[in-house]
């Protein structure tokens, strides 16, 4: 099972959900968007891990709407050899 942080859960939730402009935001806006969701005091790794993040669901997103996609049986099947070793 994927265990996600609840930082990693509010920023998809965010960007797939909880900001409807964020769609057409430019990708400079959405970065400022997610820096200043972060605590005053947040660290420059928490900055790069935020916006990693954020480049990630942006390309998932884009591999989806490209049809670039796979059934969850398939994919779990394609896991388990990997997990036999």
């Amino acid at each position: 099972m994927w265990k996600v942080s609840r930082r990693s859960r509010a920023l998809r939730e965010c960007h797939v959900g909880g900001h409807e402009d964020m769609g057409i935001m430019t990708t400079k806006e959405k970065a400022i968007s997610v820096i200043n969701e972060l605590d005053d005091n947040a660290s420059l790794d928490e900055m790069i891990e935020r916006l990693y993040l954020l480049r990630k669901i942006e390309r998932g997103i884009a591999h989806a709407d490209a049809g670039d996609v796979m059934e969850h049986e398939e994919f779990m099947a394609e896991l388990e050899p990997e997990n036999g070793k």
